[in-house]
């Protein structure tokens, strides 16, 4: 924790100046305040990522807004109206809320062996999504296959994280 502190120390330093930089209009008590809010934001995410909660939490955040957009717009998710197909992707939006509840019981819980091996099997859960949003942005026109920030182009870079994160916290570094 001597190691943390030191650290966020030298990073007050940092956030004082950047602060004065950006807004110098901002009172003393202000940037103080958004100074120790940022610090403890940093010990909170150190502490995260040490424990290998950061990972748990972010597909947590990540897989909530997806798994609610599948249960209540079945449809946009299929290229065609197909009301079949609607409880098929209801229960994959039930099936993700699991995952959901599941990441966060392993969040709030010591790192164990039990708790890697969910995190690998959550990795494995996030190749699925990653090849999707390759997919879709193979199949974009010719004038947009280049480096365009898309929502398929977001959701990849998001899987990626939460995929690489979680297979980190599997192998236990």
């Amino acid at each position: 924790m001597f190691e943390l502190s030191i650290a966020v120390r030298a990073r007050s330093t940092r956030h004082i100046w950047l602060l004065n930089w950006l807004s110098p209009s901002l009172p003393r008590a202000t940037q103080t305040f958004l100074n120790t809010a940022i610090d403890t934001y940093a010990i909170m995410i150190y502490a995260m990522v040490r424990d290998y909660k950061l990972p748990f939490v972010l597909h947590a955040v990540v897989e909530i807004p997806a798994s609610i957009n599948f249960m209540l717009y079945p449809s946009r998710q299929l290229g065609e109206y197909t009301p079949q197909a609607h409880a098929i992707i209801r229960q994959y939006a039930i099936l993700l809320l699991t995952s959901v509840l599941i990441s966060l019981i392993f969040a709030t819980r010591p790192t164990d062996d039990l708790s890697r091996a969910v995190a690998g099997a959550l990795a494995i859960y996030h190749i699925g999504p990653t090849l999707r949003c390759l997919a879709q942005l193979r199949q974009r026109p010719a004038p947009f296959r280049g480096f365009v920030l898309s929502e398929a182009f977001l959701y990849l870079i998001v899987h990626i994280l939460c995929g690489t994160l979680l297979f980190l916290c599997y192998l236990g570094r």
